[in-house]
């Protein structure tokens, strides 16, 4: 039997960017500020 993972891991990096390969800064902002854990 496989085990799933119950976690996604990003690399923040990849997101960051520099415009024309990442999303920016502001937009990783704003999903960071959705994100929400049951745990903490």
């Amino acid at each position: 039997m496989q085990e799933t993972s119950k976690y996604t891991v990003f690399n923040i990096r990849e997101y960051l960017g520099d415009g024309s390969h990442g999303l920016g800064e502001d937009t990783l902002i704003q999903v960071l500020s959705e994100f929400s854990c049951k745990i903490n």
